[in-house]
Formats: structure tokens, C-alpha cells, sequence
């Protein structure tokens, strides 16, 4: 186990109606001119908007309004925020959304006192000392946004978006409001590319050359067992409010390093999410499903027993010691299974990705000034065309 130190700093408040005590919680956290960041329909059409407009006048603040953040959110919308936030001395930010928003509000956040570009921040790597506080209501669970220290944005450059990321501990929410009884509106193909995006959050940390971490590796078979199995039932029943409280709740988990601690970490399946996405604005859980099995059919023979304990541990194969590769072969096909089961792709060919497209993915890859990415494998661009290939027509 590698050496570590983790320091959780979002307050999460979990269940029904929680929301509705939004504006004493903002101001007992010091906020009076409150910026409300929402995206396009979904707090609109489940009243959760006005919901909190009304809880915002009882606590006496004063609020503005930004919406239709767009998935995968853009620089525009950024800069807007940004100046409205210091024409109006607005002193707290409220995202109501998932990872999009809540990652747009961050960013506002970040670029308030910044001297300068907001963009320097995530394509120069400007460090960043202090940022406008944020809270957030989760109404899409996934990337673990509502309690982590990362953002990520798009700007548009000559056609091409860009999408980097920022990490600061500065940009950690106040506080997080989860009631999974907002999420019951969510369409179930949006449900499942959420379910994907938690899934690689804790692939990420499950396949790992650290050693000696039962305890990280036994946490992360849970929460993928938990995730695929209330997703089943969500798609049987889309109002199951018992599993949508499960997975809203193992998506904070999924992308907080409690059970990532003491490990060295692989984010390539992201890596290649955002660049497949600069291309085609592809929806980021959409993107990962189809991206995910390819990654784990390119790097299983790194530690083939690793991939057979998966096959073994998740989805119940009986582990073949004589022939591992046989169960993790099996495996894998039980991932694509399962993800074909939930109404997602099996390639990119269903994205509308061809042959040629596939240099223009590549080119778009953030290798960050090193000649590859990731940690489990490390994976020049060669490699980064193998695995996109395998991910281009998939057939078994």
C-alpha cells in the first residue's frame, strides 16, 4: 500500500426534502447574494428550481439565476458566469445539477479571482489559491462532483473542443444536498450513462499495481456489484426510489478516495473519454461504456489474475486457474452484457465514429508533455489507437 493522506471536505446531507432548508444552509455559510446555476430542463420541470427560489426569499438572500449549462460544459457559459459573479458582488454559488453544471459552477468559482483568463487555470496549469464558495444539489449522480476538488471544461478552439481538467482543494463544495426522489425523473438511458461513468470511477482505482490493498480492493468490488445491480432494477422499474438512493449514494462514494487510498491510480479510460468527446460532443458515460470493455481487452494481460478476479468477483464466473485468461475473456464479454442490457452501444460505430475520425481523437489526447497516459499500462499513442480500434466495430 502507498503511503497517503485524505482530507474529505464537502458536508453531504442525504434524503427526502432535504433541499428545502437551502437558503438557512447557505447563510449560516456566510452566503447573502447568491448566484443559482442550473442547466437546461431538469430543475426547471421538477420544480426544484422554485423550490429553492422560495427557500432563498424565507432566508432573506438575494439570488440570480444562469442556466442552460450545457453536458460537457463549455468556456461560454464560464466567462458569463464569471462576470455576472463580479458585476453583481455575488459572494456564493448554488449548482442545482449533475457533474455538468456543478463542474461550470466550479469553474465560475475559480475564474472570480483569478487576475486574468479563467482558461489559463486549466490549459497553463495557473495555480489557484482561493475561489467563491460552492454548494451544490445533486440531481444527477455520477462523477462524484457534489464532493470532489476536479472540474472539467470545454473550450472551442478552431472547431475542436478542448476539454482539461482542474483539481484544487479550494473547489471542493461547502456542502452537498442528495434526495434521490429528484433523480426519479431521470430517463433510464440517462440513468445508465451515469451508472457507466460511476463504473470507471471505481475501475480507476481497482486496476492498480499497488500492492497489499485488500481493504481498497474489497470496497471496490462492493460498490461495482452495488452499481450494476441497482441499475437492473432501475431499468425493471424506473421508480424504484430505493435503488435510485443507492446509486445516488455510490456515485459520491465511487469518486471519493476513502476506498482509492493507498493507490496508485489509472485515468485512462478518461483520458480517452475527453478526447473522443472534443471530437464528437459524445455524452461522457455514453462515451466510457463503449470505451471501457476496449481498455480491458488491451491492458488484461498486464495481470491477467487481476482481470480473472474481476470476471470472478463481479459477475460470478467460476475462476479457471488452469486457463485465467479464459475468465477474464468471459468477464469482460459479462461487462459488454450487461452494458447492451441497459441500452447502451457496443461501439464506436453507433456514435457515428469511423476509421478516419480516429487520428483526430488521437490528436486531441492530453499526454500532458509525457509521450503516454496512464499508470496501470502506460499508453502511447499507438497503443491509444489499438485500444480505439478494438472500440471502433465491435464484434464477438
Amino acid at each position: 500500500m502507498e503511503n497517503f493522506e485524505i482530507n474529505p471536505q464537502t458536508k453531504l446531507i442525504f434524503g427526502r426534502g432535504s433541499e428545502n432548508d437551502i437558503g438557512s444552509l447557505i447563510k449560516n455559510n456566510g452566503g447573502r447574494v447568491v448566484l443559482i446555476h442550473y442547466g437546461k430542463k431538469s430543475a426547471i420541470e421538477n420544480g426544484l428550481l422554485d423550490r429553492v427560489r422560495r427557500s432563498c426569499e424565507r432566508a432573506n438572500l438575494t439570488y440570480l439565476e444562469l442556466g442552460d449549462v450545457e453536458s460537457n460544459p463549455k468556456s461560454d457559459k464560464v466567462y458569463e458566469g464569471i462576470d455576472i459573479c463580479k458585476d453583481k458582488n455575488v459572494d456564493f454559488i448554488l449548482a442545482l445539477g449533475g457533474c455538468s453544471v456543478i463542474d461550470s459552477a466550479k469553474a465560475i468559482a475559480a475564474g472570480f479571482y483569478y487576475d486574468g483568463d479563467f482558461w489559463d487555470l486549466f490549459f497553463k496549469a495557473k495555480k489557484i489559491y482561493r475561489a467563491l464558495p460552492i454548494a451544490t444539489i445533486l440531481t444527477t449522480p455520477a462523477a462524484g462532483s457534489e464532493s470532489s476538488p476536479y472540474t472539467v471544461i470545454s473550450k472551442n478552439e478552431n472547431g475542436i473542443f478542448i476539454k482539461r481538467s482542474l483539481k484544487s482543494k479550494v473547489l471542493y463544495p461547502q456542502f452537498s444536498i442528495l434526495n434521490p426522489e429528484i433523480t426519479i425523473s431521470m430517463p433510464i438511458n440517462e440513468t445508465a450513462y451515469v451508472a457507466v461513468d460511476m463504473i470507471a470511477h471505481v475501475l480507476t482505482r481497482y486496476f492498480s499495481n499497488s500492492k497489499n490493498v485488500e481493504v481498497s480492493d474489497m470496497l471496490s468490488e462492493a460498490l461495482l456489484k452495488t452499481i450494476i445491480h441497482n441499475m437492473r432494477k432501475i431499468k425493471e422499474d424506473p421508480e424504484n426510489i430505493d435503488a435510485r438512493a443507492n446509486l445516488m449514494w455510490v456515485g459520491s462514494l465511487a469518486h471519493q478516495d476513502t476506498y482509492g487510498a493507498g493507490k496508485q491510480q489509472d485515468w485512462v479510460s478518461h483520458d480517452l473519454e475527453r478526447a473522443l468527446s472534443s471530437v464528437f460532443d459524445t455524452k461522457h458515460g455514453l462515451g466510457l461504456a463503449v470505451l471501457l470493455p476496449a481498455w480491458l481487452d488491451f491492458i488484461k494481460n498486464h495481470n491477467i489474475m487481476r482481470m480473472a478476479q474481476f470476471a470472478s468477483h463481479i459477475f460470478g464466473i467460476p475462476f479457471n486457474f488452469d486457463n485465467p485468461t479464459l475468465t477474464a475473456n468471459q468477464g469482460i464479454d459479462r461487462f459488454r452484457d450487461f452494458l447492451q442490457d441497459i441500452g447502451l452501444p457496443l461501439d464506436l460505430g453507433e456514435l457515428g465514429v469511423r476509421a478516419d475520425d480516429i487520428p483526430k481523437i488521437l490528436d486531441n489526447i492530453d499526454f500532458k508533455g509525457r509521450d503516454y497516459i496512464g499508470n496501470y499500462v502506460k499508453l502511447d499513442r499507438v497503443s491509444c489507437e489499438v485500444i480505439l480500434s478494438i472500440a471502433l466495430y465491435y464484434r464477438r
